[in-house]
């Protein structure tokens, strides 16, 4: 079965083993700065990036590339929970624009953004997965938004279908972080993730289930 690779642009494998700069592997060639102290470990495909809950993130910065109307999210997590963060904890955030994240508290995966008139007025939208993930476990995680529908996956099974009828907002001026949410270079970051993050990757298309289903195999290939 083929990975799937149409609309890709940004796609970090974190298999560098060491250093402070993850490469992109998409053709968008975006460079993913290392901050705090995550280390680099085995992951589900090759090496990954843990990461501590306290300080640690990916900073991406806000390339036009990633500046998408219709999306797909997607990565292996691997939370152990000790986050800092009472709320939540950030898988990636294009700040103010397409998340995802996993609650602390139900442990459920939630995923939105804003939409609406991205000039005088928006609205969050998000929707939560019906099951939640148990901390120190591997799971394929996706997000998808195809300009009406927004959609949340667990291991390639749907686990939620949320009807949006407003167009996506894209905040331009704010950032990409994967593992936190910062809003700019100037501006704590919050949100931290706690644990293993791998084969993280964003689309600029809504990916269909057979095609997410397609990706989380693609580390057999």
């Amino acid at each position: 079965v083929p990975d799937v690779r149409e609309g890709l642009v940004a796609e970090f494998k974190f298999d560098e083993t060491s250093g402070s700069v993850a490469m992109d592997t998409s053709e968008s060639g975006l460079e993913g700065f290392v901050r705090g102290q995550p280390e680099w470990v085995q992951g589900y495909c090759g090496s990954a990036l843990k990461f501590d809950g306290i300080d640690d993130y990916v900073h991406v910065g806000d390339r036009d590339e990633i500046e998408v109307n219709t999306y797909t999210v997607a990565a292996w997590c691997k939370s152990d929970g000790n986050t800092t963060d009472h709320i939540r904890q950030e898988i990636l955030e294009k700040a103010d624009s397409y998340w995802m994240n996993i609650r602390n508290d139900s442990q459920l995966v939630r995923s939105g953004g804003f939409y609406g008139d991205c000039s005088i007025e928006q609205q969050w939208f998000y929707t939560d997965s019906e099951t939640p993930v148990q901390w120190n476990t591997w799971y394929h995680l996706a997000a998808s938004y195809d300009g009406t529908r927004l959609r949340v996956y667990i291991n390639g099974q749907l686990q939620s279908d949320l009807l949006v009828d407003l167009p996506h907002c894209i905040d331009r001026d704010k950032l990409l972080v994967i593992g936190a949410k910062k809003e700019y270079d100037d501006t704590p970051a919050e949100a931290y993730f706690s644990g293993t993050l791998d084969e993280v990757r964003i689309y600029a298309r809504s990916l269909t289930q057979e095609e997410i289903i397609r990706v989380m195999h693609a580390c057999a290939l």
